[in-house]
């Protein structure tokens, strides 16, 4: 496991498959202040890892109730996104409207440079990813359950 820092309070948990290629980032609720911090500092080492790989996938959930990142921590992520260079598919996944209105703006104006689309809901995100990937979602179920259940026991954020 990779860390971007020190463990410490934050409810922002990751996991990732290095033979699949795949990563769920799951911001669980409660809110903490550094998960938009360790999102920002844990995705230059996850395009790293993913770098050279066929169709890498990232899923990053957002848990119904969780709040929008303020302007700041918007640019930040948009900014962190612009550097990915390993072309994954992703799928951003709340249920939020603010969420994924958001993420439609921040893609609009700013493209990233690999395929993304915003889903209200995880199965809704596994179907698309389906077809896109062409292998089967079990992983990114298991990852994203294992990324809930990192979020209940304690900080875990990495690769």
């Amino acid at each position: 496991m990779l860390t971007a820092a020190p463990a410490r309070k934050t409810m922002f948990t990751s996991e990732f498959d290095s033979a699949f290629a795949c990563a769920v980032l799951l911001f669980a609720l409660p809110f903490e202040e550094g998960d938009f911090a360790r999102h920002v500092e844990l995705l230059p080492m996850l395009d790293a890892r993913m770098e050279g790989r066929d169709r890498p996938v990232i899923v990053l959930e957002f848990e119904d109730g969780y709040p929008v990142p303020n302007a700041l921590w918007r640019k930040r992520m948009v900014e962190a996104r612009a550097n990915v260079r390993s072309r994954p598919v992703v799928a951003l996944v709340t249920p939020s409207f603010a969420q994924r209105a958001g993420a439609g703006l921040a893609a609009w104006i700013r493209p990233p440079q690999f395929e993304q689309r915003v889903f209200s809901t995880f199965e809704e995100a596994m179907k698309w990813i389906g077809e896109k990937r062409g292998v089967t979602t079990k992983i990114l179920h298991k990852l994203r359950a294992d990324a809930k259940d990192g979020a209940r026991s304690g900080p875990k954020c990495g690769p």
